[in-house]
């Protein structure tokens, strides 16, 4: 017996499911329904296709986008690379300011502009913290070697107002009597 006729009459035990056979070296699907025409007239309606007729634009979508995912991927990768660079030489660059003020060495200007918000205003908080720190060591140098008391307090309040950016500051002199 010929298989396609097997076929024929397996679609007709099972109507109205779509069932999956063989022809040749191709996979087909196929279903049988049934019509009336005026309740006189009843027909079985053989219905058959090869899978790649009937998938073919899914195929072909299929292909479609993943040629479109791996366009993407491939333009996106450098620009992902050039960013992570970007911030990684920010970020070593803030390391290496950090090593410096750990070393007490505050004549190095780390120059660390990003454009990384978060980066930036780090980079901003480091350097304003190197100085900071080097003027507070300039000031108790300066104090620990004056021994004029009127000198001593006229540093200090050029100091304090340099180190907080005042316009003014006073100092207050306390004393037992």
């Amino acid at each position: 017996k010929d298989p396609m006729v097997k076929n024929i009459h397996r679609l007709a035990e099972q109507e109205e499911q779509v069932i999956p056979f063989m022809r040749g070296n191709e996979q087909w699907f196929g279903t049988v329904r049934n019509i009336s025409l005026h309740d006189r007239l009843k027909i079985k309606l053989l219905i058959a296709a090869p899978e790649r007729e009937l998938l073919e634009v899914a195929f072909e979508t299929r292909k479609t986008s993943l040629i479109i995912t791996i366009v993407v991927i491939l333009l996106v990768l450098p620009v992902a690379w050039i960013t992570a660079n970007k911030i990684d030489r920010a970020k070593r660059k803030l390391a290496n300011e950090a090593e410096a003020i750990a070393g007490f060495d505050f004549d190095k200007d780390f120059n660390t502009d990003s454009s990384v918000l978060e980066v930036d205003q780090l980079s901003k908080s480091m350097d304003l913290m190197r100085v900071t720190i080097s003027n507070f060591l300039s000031l108790i140098t300066s104090i620990s070697g004056e021994s004029n008391i009127d000198r001593l307090l006229d540093r200090v309040t050029d100091e304090t107002m340099r180190a907080s950016n005042a316009d003014a500051a006073l100092v207050y002199l306390l004393s037992d009597d």
